[in-house]
């Protein structure tokens, strides 16, 4: 059993029995200003999770398809990124290997909240150290909870 079913089973079963219940998520729930209309057309949220959810392949093996879906969210993007980082090996059109080839993207390099964090990570850096590229399966996951849960 997955960690993901374990949980979903574990809050299922509390909301059966009428338990109130905290979930905390260690990772960003939320893009630099201007990404989620640019990518969903619109200022919800959950439709971004719906995106990633319908849009990212994870399997039980961890194989999944993120470094491609952040090459298409770069595709559909102005200039080059946001989103920079993959394996030395997987070249891909849209997706740089480093952030200094990122340029004239429309989106800020922190979120605002980060603009006042002493080491703060960019959240657009995928696959170096502090790199976001998990989040995106976990926005898919977030999805899927939602679906019944809160």
């Amino acid at each position: 059993m997955s960690a993901y079913e374990y949980l979903r089973g574990q809050l299922k079963d509390n909301i059966a029995q009428g338990k109130r219940q905290l979930v905390g998520f260690d990772f960003s729930f939320g893009f630099p200003t201007g990404f989620l209309s640019s990518l969903v057309g619109a200022q919800n949220t959950r439709f971004l999770w719906k995106w990633f959810f319908d849009e990212i392949l994870d399997d039980h093996e961890n194989s999944n398809n993120r470094f491609l879906v952040a090459d298409k969210i770069n595709s559909l993007c102005n200039g080059i990124g946001p989103f920079w980082g993959c394996p030395v090996n997987l070249k891909l059109p849209n997706l740089p290997a480093k952030g200094t080839e990122c340029k004239e993207h429309d989106f800020p390099k922190f979120r605002l909240c980060e603009q006042f964090t002493a080491g703060a990570t960019c959240l657009e850096a995928l696959y170096y150290r502090g790199g976001r590229l998990a989040d995106f399966t976990r926005f898919a996951i977030l999805t899927s909870f939602s679906s019944g849960i809160w």
